[in-house]
């Protein structure tokens, strides 16, 4: 089986309807589609043109995951989730268009996209699951709300998908080498990024924190002192310290007039080496 026409009667395609037909490499279907069950297409290896009508509005769970010659996929703008592990594992996908009715995309969608080095995501999507960029190891930037974000250059070990993962999962404090973690923060928060999630965890990690006092981002050290999450006082003498010897001297200032309004004991600049 190498090609498939399907009458216009039909509105879905059931699950596992062709699963591992591996010599199968084009699919037309008729406008009249609106559902593709799980693992319709799943194992189609030899797959590399799909044209998906303007008609379909649900995609299951795997769906087209393992077609290892797909190279471009269009999702139709009546679609408003991709399912669980829909495109893992096709290996050949360099090429993926979503629609601005994207809510949705479910845990593993890409995973195992090795050839995928850019995605854009519509502004309509709200919601991300786990793992949709793991093993997407040459994904070198994701646009998102009209900004597009570059991945810093990256130590041996640390694959771009766990990356993407921690954006799009909003999990900060997934353990990261820091070289790449606090970059990407940053540039998250210039980009006004999911801004009280990234302003909370910057108050909870003293690292990050450092990190944007040594490298004088004065705005996020301020929005951060003004989140409300609160700084205790057994770390804001490690702040001043910090900003003193790194020559920072407007966030020394703004450091010393958060503990004396917040921490409220002592002298503000008492025990600090100057």
């Amino acid at each position: 089986l190498s090609l498939i026409t399907l009458p216009r009667s039909l509105t879905r395609i059931g699950m596992g309807a062709f699963g591992a037909c591996r010599s199968l490499s084009a699919v037309t279907l008729p406008d009249s589609v609106t559902s593709i069950g799980d693992s319709a297409f799943s194992g189609c290896e030899g797959l590399t043109a799909l044209l998906l009508p303007e008609s379909v509005t649900h995609i299951s769970h795997s769906a087209f995951s393992n077609c290892r010659s797909l190279t471009r996929v269009t999702i139709p703008h009546g679609v408003s989730s991709i399912g669980m592990y829909t495109f893992s594992g096709c290996t050949g996908l360099v090429s993926v268009t979503l629609p601005d009715s994207i809510e949705r995309i479910a845990d593993g969608a890409f995973s195992g996209c090795r050839s995928l080095l850019t995605m854009t995501l519509p502004q309509s999507v709200s919601v991300m699951g786990d793992g949709v960029f793991r093993g997407c190891d040459i994904l070198a930037s994701l646009t998102f709300a009209g900004q597009t974000l570059k991945l810093p250059p990256r130590p041996k070990g640390v694959p771009n998908g766990e990356i993407w993962s921690m954006i799009c999962g909003k999990n900060y404090f997934v353990k990261m080498d820091h070289a790449v973690k606090y970059p990407i923060l940053t540039v998250l928060l210039g980009l006004r990024y999911d801004e009280p999630g990234i302003l909370a965890y910057a108050g909870k990690s003293s690292g990050f924190f450092i990190h944007l006092i040594r490298r004088g981002y004065v705005s996020a050290v301020q929005s951060v002192l003004d989140s409300g999450d609160g700084i205790s006082g057994n770390r804001i003498d490690t702040y001043i310290q910090e900003a003193i010897e790194a020559g920072q001297h407007e966030i020394q200032s703004m450091l010393l007039r958060y503990k004396k309004d917040h921490v409220g004991y002592g002298d503000p600049g008492s025990g600090l080496r100057l």
